[in-house]
């Protein structure tokens, strides 16, 4: 039960420490990130949190192969994902 918790309270820290990342503001705020996220089916695919089932997408792998996309997520500091 406290594990659970536990987990809980990391994603959330995470998710706070991800909307304060300019970074991170900018590559959501991206016209082709946002229609991504309008997706249906891409959005069932977040819902099960697993890693392989979101970046296997058709979509989601076109996007990381956007020029444009690539450069705003290779700004993001990766400790923000992981809690560094």
């Amino acid at each position: 039960m406290f594990g659970k918790m536990k987990d809980m309270m990391q994603q959330m820290q995470r998710a706070q420490k991800l909307m304060k990342d300019e970074n991170f503001k900018a590559f959501m705020s991206h016209p082709k990130v946002q229609d991504l996220f309008k997706d249906p089916e891409f959005q069932e695919r977040l819902k099960t949190q697993n890693a392989e089932k979101i970046t296997t997408f058709p979509k989601f792998a076109a996007l990381m192969q956007d020029p444009e996309v690539a450069q705003l997520m290779s700004k993001i500091d990766p400790g923000v994902f992981f809690g560094k």
